[in-house]
């Protein structure tokens, strides 16, 4: 959006050929216009902290067998 924006005004190009350059349909383009600056709606599940932890907490144990393991097999 303000890249098409900024150099629509810089070169006095209109916005409409800038969209075709940019292989998008107009549909499209004004779609995203109007979403701008809005938060993301959409119907995919939204992690929630205690996921994240969770997820977070397992990555750290396998880093840590891991290292355990390399440990083991250096000595």
């Amino acid at each position: 959006m303000d890249f098409v924006r900024r150099w629509s005004e810089k070169t006095e190009i209109g916005t409409g050929r800038f969209i075709g350059w940019l292989a998008i349909t107009a549909s499209k383009f004004y779609d995203w216009r109007e979403r701008y600056g809005k938060v993301n709606e959409h119907n995919g599940s939204v992690p929630r902290d205690f996921w994240l932890e969770a997820e977070r907490d397992r990555k750290l144990e396998k880093a840590r067998r891991q290292r355990r393991i390399r440990r083991q097999q250096a000595t």
